[in-house]
């Protein structure tokens, strides 16, 4: 979604980025909104909001919520292990995961006190399969 490569996504790189996935104009809103409110002041450097809800990707592993997989660790780097694992409880021995898979995903890593990320969660599955 950053189209010029400076590490930051403003509001309309996500517009585009989804609009251009084929999500619509009103998904493509939506997601704007969504993320942009959620995300903004977790990666921002400082104490203020960033006033153009702007999102700095280099400050991105601070966005995680509770009821993530685990496959990016605090830091933001990639734990293999972890995502091999999803697929081991999963996947019943497929290398993909099916609708119902994800549903089993969601109840298996849900935490009961974060209802934002498991909105997250429920709301990256509808996009993927859009």
């Amino acid at each position: 979604f950053d189209r010029d490569h400076d590490g930051i996504l403003w509001p309309q790189d996500t517009f585009v980025g989804f609009y251009r996935l084929g999500c619509g104009l009103f998904f493509s809103a939506f997601a704007v909104l969504v993320i942009h409110i959620n995300f903004s002041y977790p990666t921002c450097s400082g104490w203020l909001p960033d006033p153009y809800f702007r999102l700095f990707l280099n400050n991105v592993h601070r966005a995680r919520h509770g009821s993530d997989t685990g496959t990016y660790d605090t830091e933001g780097r990639f734990t293999p292990s972890k995502f091999e694992e999803i697929f081991t409880k999963y996947a019943e021995g497929r290398d993909y995961l099916t609708v119902g898979d994800l549903v089993n995903v969601l109840k298996g890593q849900r935490n009961i006190n974060d209802p934002i990320g498991m909105c997250g969660f429920i709301f990256e599955c509808k996009l993927s399969h859009s």
